[in-house]
């Protein structure tokens, strides 16, 4: 966005392209696949959503099918089960990604979306590996946005967020304590939500 106007940014394009993903992803949800080698590892792993399956970042379809490109597709999917998902990464790639891009310009904005949403879906990778869970799939940007809210704490520290839209904090006290929870969170495992990755991002 060097020198160019608001609208020309790429944080906007990113969350078009995702939103898009994010649509195509629910207009396709009654497109299944029965993959007998997923079948194999697990028989959950039956009816996975045709976007789900080559989109998602699934360790045993990296390895097995060279999927590599999961690294990076995973991070335009979300979760159609809900929309908060896609709507809290958008909004804070937008709020923290804009005056990035503003300072640093748009080549360098964007290797350090893409380096830390691939990072965060290597951590990924390689904790479901080491703990068996090659099945497990993931999608969604978080890896990157918390990568996107770090550089914003470092850059902006004494910006304030509205946390839940009520509570104002400094964005360095922000992304310490959120850093803080997801790396509790981690080591404590359990739930639906890669930790891993946000920590990874």
């Amino acid at each position: 966005m060097e020198n160019g106007k608001i609208t020309d940014s790429w944080v906007f394009k990113i969350i078009f392209i995702t939103v898009a993903f994010y649509v195509f992803q629910l207009l396709t949800t009654k497109y299944l696949v029965n993959d007998p080698f997923l079948i194999s590892i697990s028989s959950q792993l039956k009816n996975i959503p045709i976007m789900t399956y080559f989109g998602a970042m699934r360790p045993a379809l990296v390895i097995e099918k060279l999927y590599i490109w999961q690294f990076v597709s995973y991070m335009f999917l979300h979760d159609t089960g809900g929309f908060f998902h896609i709507f809290f990464n958008m909004y804070a790639l937008l709020i923290c990604g804009v005056p990035i891009e503003q300072l640093w310009g748009t080549r360098r904005f964007l290797f350090y979306y893409f380096f830390t949403g691939i990072g965060a879906g290597l951590c990924i990778f390689l904790m479901n590996y080491f703990t068996g869970k090659t099945g497990v799939a993931t999608l969604g940007a978080s890896g990157a946005v918390f990568g996107v809210l770090l550089a914003f704490g470092v850059l902006f520290p004494d910006v304030e967020f509205l946390v839940f839209f009520i509570l104002p904090m400094k964005a360095k006290y922000f992304v310490i304590l959120y850093g803080i929870i997801e790396l509790v969170l981690t080591v404590k495992g359990g739930g639906n939500i890669s930790h891993i990755g946000h920590v990874g991002g």
